[in-house]
């Protein structure tokens, strides 16, 4: 999926991949790495929509 993505997407989709790793480290839970990557889904989803 993020294989087609340009250098700005790729740098957003790394960045996001930091934040859930530091949080996974920080907190141990795994359930909050997922709800993060579905409300960032739900946005980009949300943004898509109103274009």
């Amino acid at each position: 999926m993020h294989a087609r993505c340009n250098a700005h997407e790729m740098f957003q989709v790394f960045l996001l991949g930091v934040v859930l790793g530091f949080d996974r480290l920080k907190t141990n839970f795994l359930i909050t790495q997922i709800l993060m990557h579905v409300v960032n889904n739900l946005m980009a989803t949300v943004l898509i929509s109103l274009v």
